[in-house]
């Protein structure tokens, strides 16, 4: 089946369930089987591979406005960057929250 194809009844499929932008991007990677991406992970505000500090403070400046958004400072994915994506991903960081 062709990619175009794929992301066309994928679309199609999103606006049918009436998810929101997030969970439809996560949605419609995983439809993909990592054709388009890797799966995003969650609390690497800053895509450098890693969760850890510094993405706590680009979830920070994100929420000022000081840096545009990335999927994955999205941490507790619930569809909004706001602090609780930045207590999410210290929890993250301490191992004490489970990857959805």
């Amino acid at each position: 089946m062709k990619q175009e194809t794929l992301i066309t009844g994928g679309i199609e499929m999103l606006k049918r369930l009436g998810l929101g932008l997030v969970a439809s991007l996560v949605l419609l990677l995983g439809m993909l089987g990592g054709v388009l991406a890797d799966p995003p992970l969650w609390g690497d505000a800053n895509l450098d591979g890693q969760v850890n500090m510094a993405d706590v403070t680009r979830i920070e400046q994100i929420i000022l406005s000081l840096n545009p958004p990335t999927l994955e400072a999205d941490s507790n994915q619930d569809g909004k960057i706001n602090m609780a994506d930045v207590t999410c991903t210290e929890y993250r960081i301490l191992g004490i929250w489970s990857s959805k």
